[in-house]
């Protein structure tokens, strides 16, 4: 379980979330924050692009019927997500979140901390765990040793905790940079309808095992392509009636709120990392030593749209 303190004035502004939320900083220094924080998604990437919660608002964001309002007002599921997400495209996602969304994901309130006087029925401890503080000890060794105790607590009520029971819960556990992945060949293939797989993925800022010119890399590559988008539209779709991710009609079935072994291992069966302009630059460099002339062309063409990276 994760908790934003650093948007709460109190205890009882206090928001949970079984998935970390979103970092509101551009630099993000992993050693500040809890040791379960994910990965992020690429190198350099802002702080609230760190959470499964910002791919859930940007996949939102390319579903055509929720962008038309084809369902607002209607009672359905499609009509309660465009209800409840309709400010998606009025704001950024960091202004987006500490207004609304926050509210979205978070795990419903629970009664917070209580002192119980002796003797105490173990029937008021369900969910709960009953310490003994000493009041003639050091403060800060006390929070310290709380915190320990407490840490080892949660994480083994954490197991059993069962489904989320947020408003709209994360249906599966997967890896920030494989949702990046799938979202940048979305975008590549939306803003290139004409290009070929190959370019599209290349746009995307993905690698290929070899040069292009090469037919078994070039067979390989466009279908690893072609793959993630079909994944990207999947997770497009049902985003749109308040599941995410889903990649394919099975993991419906799973809908456990844990990892999917299955998708993360496909993720990197046959490509490289997701990459940026310098590693984008240096994969060009050595595939294409002995080609200067399209080596060129490659750089020319492909460096200045990784620039940019993920949006707001």
């Amino acid at each position: 379980m994760y908790v934003q303190e650093k948007l709460a004035y109190d205890a009882q502004q206090l928001l949970y979330f079984r998935h970390a939320p979103p970092i509101l900083e551009r630099q993000v220094d992993l050693a500040a924050y809890p040791a379960k924080r994910p990965q992020p998604p690429y190198k350099g990437a802002k702080g609230w692009h760190c959470s499964v919660y910002y791919f859930w608002w940007a996949f939102l964001k390319e579903n055509a019927d929720f962008r038309s309002g084809r369902h607002l007002g209607t009672d359905t599921t499609e009509g309660r997500v465009a209800r409840d997400f309709r400010d998606v495209g009025k704001m950024n996602f960091p202004n987006w979140w500490l207004t609304v969304g926050r509210y979205l994901f978070s795990e419903p309130k629970g009664e917070g901390i209580r002192l119980e006087v002796p003797p105490v029925d173990a029937g008021v401890l369900t969910d709960r765990v009953l310490l003994s503080v000493p009041f003639n000890g050091d403060m800060d060794r006390t929070l310290s040793e709380l915190r320990s105790v407490l840490s080892a607590a949660f994480e083994k009520q954490g197991i059993s905790a069962g489904p989320s029971r947020a408003r709209y819960p994360v249906l599966l556990t997967t890896p920030l940079h494989a949702l990046y992945r799938r979202y940048q060949v979305w975008c590549a293939r939306r803003d290139n309808p004409g290009s070929t797989w190959n370019e599209v993925g290349l746009i995307a800022g993905l690698l290929p095992s070899g040069p292009l010119e090469d037919p078994d890399v070039r067979q390989s590559f466009t279908s690893s392509t072609s793959r993630y988008y079909k994944e990207a539209k999947c997770i497009t779709e049902h985003v749109g009636r308040g599941l995410f991710p889903v990649m394919n009609d099975k993991q419906l079935e799973l809908n456990t709120g844990e990892p999917d072994p299955a998708a993360e291992a496909n993720d990197e069966s046959a490509l490289d990392a997701l990459t940026g302009p310098e590693e984008m630059a240096e994969w060009i460099d050595r595939v294409y030593r002995n080609d200067p002339e399209r080596a060129a062309r490659y750089r020319a063409e492909l460096l200045p749209r990784l620039q940019h990276g993920l949006g707001s």
